[in-house]
């Protein structure tokens, strides 16, 4: 796979994400989401690694406080 060009945490702006996924019936991924390690925000549900990384880039980011 490419390198893959993955936005901040829309709401916390951490860099620190994993890409999600729970497998269909035959074993493959069926549903993926990018989810943020630092606050457990995640992006929408989505059939593709590059269609899940458009939904995450395209959220308003608007910083907030995350407690440590």
């Amino acid at each position: 796979m490419s390198n893959i060009d993955v936005k901040p945490c829309p709401f916390c702006g951490s860099d620190l994400y994993i890409f999600n996924w729970i497998d269909g019936p035959d074993g493959e991924p069926a549903i993926r989401w990018v989810e943020c390690m630092k606050c457990g925000s995640s992006g929408p549900e989505k059939d593709t690694i590059p269609e899940i990384v458009a939904a995450w880039n395209a959220a308003l980011r608007q910083p907030c406080e995350v407690p440590a």
